[in-house]
């Protein structure tokens, strides 16, 4: 899977093992459509993604 991320732009790292919930980071990104429409979430989305899958920033404080 990482290999394949990587042709993408992507890296991903290893999770530390712990599992957030999202319920938070949803609500964001329905927040994110309803004020911006679909191009503002999608740039939420990424940015959430990058922070999750190659930073390992800590999730839960969204």
């Amino acid at each position: 899977m990482a290999a394949r991320a990587l042709e993408f732009g992507v890296t991903l790292r290893r999770p530390g093992g712990t599992v957030w919930k999202s319920t938070s980071a949803n609500r964001l990104l329905l927040y994110a459509y309803q004020k911006g429409g679909q191009n503002a979430q999608q740039n939420l989305l990424t940015e959430l993604f990058r922070a999750h899958h190659e930073k390992e920033e800590d999730m839960k404080i969204f």
